[in-house]
């Protein structure tokens, strides 16, 4: 087959392709992966493709799901947004309203209860946004069962940072 486009090669031998799809104003672009030699193994079908370790999230027709390196669709494209998966979750919602976390099969292992949600870290936590004591929508950490290990109390994160609602930024672990 001829691709539009050579984007990306990987160690493992993949590369990520573009394919022109269609004609005129209905011409699209569509993401697939082949061999070193140019052989399909995920066929061309995606509106974007993310390499994440070992497989791909993707996105068609605004919902995402993920491929593994065979091109087999091991979690359905219904998500609104998915992010990588750390520790074996990823933060994912279906309606974008409220997020959870799903293993790699697309079952939800923590149910959709934050408002935005991050992924997780080496130590088994995340970044999660919930209600504080006062009702407020604020950052704390959650384990990888949903419990909070830092309540809610910060009003923006990055990394291991965080800013309480008053200004003051500072360091956080789960202690």
């Amino acid at each position: 087959p001829k691709y539009a486009a050579v984007l990306a090669a990987y160690a493992d031998g993949l590369v990520l392709v573009s394919e022109e799809k269609g004609s005129g104003i209905a011409l699209t672009q569509k993401y697939g992966m082949v061999d070193r030699k140019g052989n399909p193994v995920i066929e061309a079908k995606y509106d974007q493709l993310f390499r994440s370790d070992d497989h791909f999230l993707f996105r068609v027709d605004k919902q995402m799901g993920m491929v593994d390196l065979q091109g087999k669709e091991v979690v359905p494209a219904e998500f609104a947004e998915l992010a990588h998966f750390r520790q074996g979750l990823a933060a994912a919602t279906k309606e974008g309203a409220l997020y959870g976390y799903i293993d790699k099969t697309g079952k939800w292992v923590i149910a959709p209860a934050f408002t935005a949600a991050h992924s997780f870290t080496p130590d088994g936590t995340a970044w999660a946004k919930g209600k504080g004591s006062d009702g407020t929508p604020l950052y704390g950490r959650v384990d990888k069962t949903g419990k909070w290990v830092v309540e809610p109390k910060f009003a923006e994160v990055s990394g291991t940072a965080a800013k309480l609602p008053g200004g003051a930024w500072g360091y956080v672990d789960k202690a």
